[in-house]
Order: C-alpha cells, then sequence, then structure tokens
C-alpha cells in the first residue's frame, strides 16, 4: 500500500494519476456493485434494475474499461446510490480511509 504522503507526490505526475484513479474508479465501482448485488445472482440483479446481466458482468470486472458514465449513472439510480465527483486531494483521503477500513 503507498502512502498518503507518497500518494500526493505522485500526483504531482499528471499521467500516474490519471492512470491512478481510473483504475481506483473501476476497482471501486466493481466492489460496491458486488457488495450491494449480495446473494443474487447477477442475472437476479439485472432483472431488478431493468438490465441485462451481461452489464453487470462487466461493471463487476475492474479490468473492463468500456462502461460509460450514463450506464453508471442509470443503475446507480435504480439502486437508490448516488454517484459524485471529487477534487485528487478529496479522492486521496477517501481512498486512504477506504484502506484503512480494510
Amino acid at each position: 500500500m503507498i502512502s498518503r504522503k507518497r500518494l500526493k507526490e505522485k500526483f504531482k505526475e499528471k499521467q500516474y494519476r490519471d492512470a491512478y484513479i481510473r483504475r481506483s474508479n473501476r476497482e471501486y465501482i466493481a466492489y460496491k456493485i458486488r457488495k450491494i448485488r449480495g446473494n443474487k445472482t447477477q442475472t437476479e440483479f439485472a432483472d431488478v434494475l431493468g438490465a441485462r446481466q451481461t452489464i453487470i458482468s462487466r461493471i463487476e470486472n475492474p479490468n473492463y474499461e468500456g462502461i460509460t458514465l450514463n450506464t453508471i449513472t442509470e443503475l446507480a439510480a435504480k439502486s437508490g446510490l448516488a454517484v459524485y465527483i471529487v477534487t485528487p486531494n478529496e479522492f486521496i483521503e477517501m481512498s486512504r480511509v477506504r484502506m484503512e477500513k480494510e
């Protein structure tokens, strides 16, 4: 795990920051959707949301890069969730808190 101080330093490099945030976003969304889905299968969860199972599968795969913001916000709204944007410093703080809890 990278320290908060080191992460702040590395975030000065735009290429690193962009790649780190992009990857972290995909990982976090995949984790949250899987957690929210609970014991339901992907198909059952998709049915509840009015989506296809393949969409849930793609969102739960942090290596898949083709999910759009529209898809995420639509599924979030149907799940009673919110999507919001934070600054890089807020992101670092959120990441640190999340890492400490795990």
